[in-house]
This record gives structure tokens, C-alpha cells and sequence, in this order.
């Protein structure tokens, strides 16, 4: 299983950043973290992390419920809604999808603040010890551990990584250019462009291996996830 050691190890060995401009690497050092963690986000935006959150009503909800508790504002959306939930055969059986208009998620009060919440629009609304399944989007991550990333994606996303560190070097050098006079400056100027062109390319890469980034279309759920089988598409969704 990949974790961020993985990255790390990975954008040390093709960066190849010979003045060491962004620092000395060394194993767990944690120099291009930044670095990682901006690609991570940057990913999520166009390829998100899918999970599903089971919410049992309990007593005081009514027509607003509790969000999963790694819901992050900004970034979290549903992708669907099933309810009412049934353990029965899924195949002779479509789950019940609830129609998008009948619930938004928004603020509601609580006391002097407010809380974000799954609101219910339209009847009927679950009730106590019922149960509703919320299929919805996160960011992903990577850390000492475990990374959410597929394995299928993780080279493309090694090369936004190595995109966005290789732009840092390129304002380097031109920052360092702009203070300096004679040769030194055609020497700077060729690291800028040099650090620039493999920017470029890098992402470029990046680009031409997630290939519907720009349609911001999250894929069909797996059937199996309504028969209990092993999902055969999103097997890197839930970890």
C-alpha cells in the first residue's frame, strides 16, 4: 500500500533538483509534503473520493439529519440519496434513489451558531430508527500510513506533483535572476526555462492520464454495491 513515503520517494528520484532548491531530501524528510498536499487537493477537485454514510434517525431529528462527521464544507456533495433502505435482493429490487429536489444540505440553528445538515424538502421524511444511505464526495488523502488515491491514478498524480514543485523551482530561479548581472543571468535564465518546459510537460502527463478530468463527471456506482458482491470499478473508494 502506497503512503506518503511512496510519494516522497517518487518525486525525489525525478525531480532531479541538483541545487537543491526546495532542500536535501532524505528518507521521511518532509520537503516536498507541500507540495504533495497541494496535488492531493488539486486531484480531488476533478476525480473525488466516493463513500457512503448509513444515518440511523434518532430522536429530535426531524426533517434535518446529521452529515457524516468528515463531511468538509466547500468540497462535499451527495451524489445520491437512498430511502428508504432494504436489505432485500437489490437486483430484483433497485434501490429507491430520492429525487434531488427533495433535500439540500445547509446551515441550519443550533443555540447562538449554526450547523451544516442533510435537510429534507419534501415528505416523506425518515423517522426515528429509520435508516438512509448517502452516497457523497470527499477529498482524498495520503499520509504515513495509507493513501485514498487509486493505484491506477497514482502515477498521474505524481506527475501534477512533480508539475507544481518544478514551477516552484522555475520562480526561483527567475526571482534569482532578477538580482544578478552578466553570465550568471543567462545561467539562471536557462534553469527557469528549463524547470518551466518540464512544468509543462509534467502536467501535460498529468492531464493525458485522467483523461475526463474536465467533465466533472463522477462514474456509475457499481451494481455490487447493492448485491454485496466485491465491487469490481471502486475498489480504492472505500478504504
Amino acid at each position: 500500500m502506497s503512503t506518503l513515503s511512496t510519494f516522497r520517494s517518487a518525486v525525489d528520484k525525478k525531480l532531479k533538483d541538483d541545487k537543491h532548491v526546495l532542500g536535501t531530501y532524505s528518507l521521511d524528510n518532509t520537503i516536498y509534503d507541500l507540495y504533495i498536499e497541494d496535488g492531493v487537493r488539486q486531484y480531488s477537485k476533478k476525480r473525488p473520493r466516493k463513500d457512503i454514510y448509513e444515518h440511523t434517525v434518532v430522536t429530535g431529528e426531524t426533517t434535518y439529519f446529521s452529515l457524516p462527521t468528515d463531511w468538509e464544507e466547500g468540497f462535499s456533495s451527495i451524489i445520491e440519496l437512498e430511502y428508504p433502505v432494504t436489505t432485500d435482493n437489490k437486483t430484483k429490487f433497485p434501490p429507491e434513489i430520492v429525487d434531488q429536489k427533495s433535500y439540500k444540505v445547509d446551515r441550519v440553528p443550533s443555540g447562538a451558531t449554526s450547523v451544516l445538515r442533510l435537510i429534507f424538502i419534501d415528505y416523506p421524511y425518515p423517522s426515528v430508527g429509520e435508516i438512509f444511505w448517502a452516497r457523497y464526495t470527499k477529498r482524498h488523502t495520503v499520509d504515513a500510513t495509507a493513501s485514498s488515491i487509486p493505484v491506477a491514478d497514482e502515477a498521474a498524480v505524481i506527475n501534477l506533483i512533480m508539475s507544481i514543485c518544478c514551477n516552484t523551482i522555475a520562480n526561483y530561479w527567475l526571482t534569482t535572476q532578477s538580482s544578478s548581472i552578466g553570465a550568471d543571468v543567462i545561467n539562471y535564465q536557462s534553469k527557469a526555462d528549463e524547470y518551466s518546459k518540464r512544468a509543462s510537460q509534467y502536467f501535460s502527463m498529468y492531464n493525458g492520464e485522467i483523461k475526463d478530468l474536465e467533465t466533472g463527471i463522477i462514474g456509475e456506482w457499481d451494481p455490487s454495491l447493492y448485491t454485496g458482491e466485491n465491487p469490481l470499478t471502486h475498489d480504492q473508494d472505500y478504504q
